[in-house]
């Protein structure tokens, strides 16, 4: 496969970035490379709703990325929003190079309880899992557990696994 290149956005930590970019590389069986700090605020910050818009930040990513046929992962603490929703925890492009994930509302603490570093890195990876996947032209799964399974609620991703169902899986094969 094409490689993937991670990005930090708006100071997210590297070594997260480095080791959820080595399981994506294993998930995707794609070589990953890592690309300097992007500072999205100036092009993606709404300050009528305390937010980034993310679809904003996936036009700057499509504007960096290296090479043809490659994808793209932005990877921020910043709480991303799309027009008609409150909130995401990610956006991609189906079929497309460039997508964001949003490690703001993936931790214990955004709800009020007490931090818990590996339920944050599983759901990160999650959720980084399934936006790469929309970037290859999967769609939202209905299968329990699989990775592609829509997540609404922070409790959906605990639901799900890292792991794409074996439809999903066969797909991905055939990429």
């Amino acid at each position: 496969m094409a490689p993937i290149y991670c990005v930090p956005l708006d100071g997210f930590p590297l070594k997260i970035l480095h080791e959820i970019g080595s399981e994506l590389g294993r998930t995707f069986h794609a070589p990953v490379h890592f690309l300097p700090e992007v500072d999205t605020t100036e092009q993606s910050y709404d300050h009528s709703r305390g937010q980034h818009n993310s679809s904003s930040i996936l036009v700057m990513l499509n504007s960096i990325i290296p090479t043809d046929h490659a994808r793209i992962i932005g990877i921020t603490t910043a709480d991303l929003f799309i027009p008609i929703f409150t909130f995401v925890f990610g956006e991609a492009q189906i079929d497309g190079p460039a997508a964001v994930v949003s490690g703001q509302r993936l931790t214990n603490e955004y709800y009020g309880m007490e931090a818990n570093n590996l339920i944050y890195y599983e759901r990160l990876l999650k959720e980084c899992t399934h936006e790469l996947g929309h970037t290859y032209g999967l769609r939202h799964c209905l299968s329990d557990g699989c990775v592609m399974r829509k997540s609404t609620y922070v409790e959906d991703i605990d639901f799900k696994t890292s792991e794409f169902c074996p439809e999903c899986r066969t797909y991905m094969e055939a990429k």
